[in-house]
């Protein structure tokens, strides 16, 4: 039963991006111009004052934060914020300011009061009493560009490309529980050293996964392995852990379709799908490493406008799968992406690393409740991705998938219990 679990385990976070369901919970809400944020530590409310994490000031404004002990630095283009907890004086570049309220610690946490911290930064604060919601105006440009409009002109020169590679690192935490006439629950701790290769015409894309687990009672062979899957056109072919190659037609399902449409959007369309979405863009501080200059984008979502979208865009792919019911599936999973990195070379424009963090949250339950020997599934994961862009234009070579057979075929031989 416990290897049942750890291989439904592994399969989640190879399939890592299921149908998320958003329902903004109660407290204070923030939004930045016009976009839901949803922040790891939950805002505090005090003496008609908002404190915020100081993650949650990088993420809103773009903002590189130090902390050493109690004081704090915190740098946002040419303006230096100093905070020292639990004092109510600051300086901003030097010049000593009052504050309404001092910084305090909160479950290990460092509270910031918002309004003060990201009014001396350049931002504008509202409050509706009513809705009980934080709202925050902050635009800036780059070369002419909003955050928006950069990511969609790094993504109209990746698509120049006809091929390129993705590399990277992607740590795993999962909790899973399954229950049943059987019960069993694992702690894995997952690892995955990742290369995909993308291919625009005709449609290819090669991901290569090497996969470090740690947990108790993990089996030797599930410790250290390699999984592979290949998508050609609308056939997805998979290798399993000493399994063959599996071949899926997925044809029903216009993956190919949607790609495609995706790649030839203009740039209106791109900035209105981004908007569609509850995408949120700000500007960090540009860098410097291994000698290039970058512009970094900091992302966050709005989750009730990405959960409306993705909805839709799973209800396209709902003719391939019969008997699935997409508002059910949706309602059994929560999705939360706390941030989304991404660094775009400012000679090329070409967005070379991305990094990202976000949490995942399956309830799957029995429909028959008279029925014992089904499965009640919960699965919480935690997500944090860095991704490395390369090899524009380079030649990729596939493994030999002649000898594939049929998914059924294989997942008929293997014996999972």
């Amino acid at each position: 039963m416990k290897q049942r679990v750890i291989l439904l385990s592994v399969m989640f976070v190879l399939l890592l991006f299921t149908a998320p369901v958003l329902a903004v919970g109660g407290g204070i809400t923030i939004e930045i111009n016009g976009s839901v944020y949803t922040p790891e530590v939950a805002p505090v409310l005090e003496n008609g004052i908002t404190y915020v994490d100081l993650a949650s000031i990088e993420k809103i404004i773009g903002a590189d934060i130090e902390a050493k002990g109690n004081s704090l630095t915190i740098v946002k283009n040419q303006n230096v914020l100093k905070l020292q907890v639990p004092q109510n004086s600051a300086y901003l570049n030097d010049n000593e300011i009052k504050m309404p309220a001092a910084p305090f610690i909160k479950d290990g946490e460092i509270m910031v009061p918002l309004r003060f911290t990201l009014e001396n930064l350049g931002a504008q604060i509202g409050w509706d009493q009513t809705k009980k919601t934080v709202t925050v105006a902050y635009k800036e440009t780059r070369n002419g560009m909003s955050a928006d409009e950069l990511l969609v002109k790094s993504s109209e020169k990746l698509m120049q490309f006809n091929t390129y590679k993705m590399s990277g690192d992607i740590k795993t935490d999962m909790e899973m529980l399954v229950t049943g006439e059987e019960t069993a629950s694992v702690n894995i701790g997952m690892n995955i050293k990742a290369e995909s290769f993308y291919q625009k015409e005709p449609l290819v894309i090669y991901t290569k996964q090497k996969i470090s687990m740690s947990g108790q009672g993990i089996p030797a062979e599930l410790q250290d392995m390699t999984a592979e899957s290949v998508l050609k056109e609308d056939v997805y072919y998979t290798k399993l852990p000493n399994q063959g190659w599996g071949r899926m037609d997925l044809s029903e399902f216009n993956f190919k379709e949607l790609i495609e449409q995706y790649n030839t959007q203009d740039p209106a369309t791109m900035l209105k799908m981004m908007k569609d979405f509850g995408i949120n863009s700000t500007f960090g501080n540009d860098i410097t490493i291994g000698g290039k200059e970058y512009w970094v984008i900091i992302s966050t979502l709005d989750k009730a406008k990405f959960a409306q979208e993705y909805q839709k865009m799973l209800e396209q792919l709902a003719p391939g799968m019969p008997g699935v019911d997409v508002n059910q599936l949706m309602n059994k999973t929560d999705f939360n992406i706390y941030y989304y990195k991404t660094y775009i070379n400012k000679q090329s424009l070409l967005s070379e690393m991305i990094e990202m963090k976000t949490d995942m949250r399956l309830n799957l339950k029995n429909s028959e409740p008279t029925d014992k020997s089904a499965e009640n599934i919960k699965m919480n994961a935690s997500i944090e991705y860095n991704i490395k862009m390369s090899d524009f234009d380079k030649p990729f070579t596939l493994p030999d998938l002649s000898s594939a057979i049929d998914m059924d075929e294989i997942l008929s031989k293997t014996d999972v219990n």
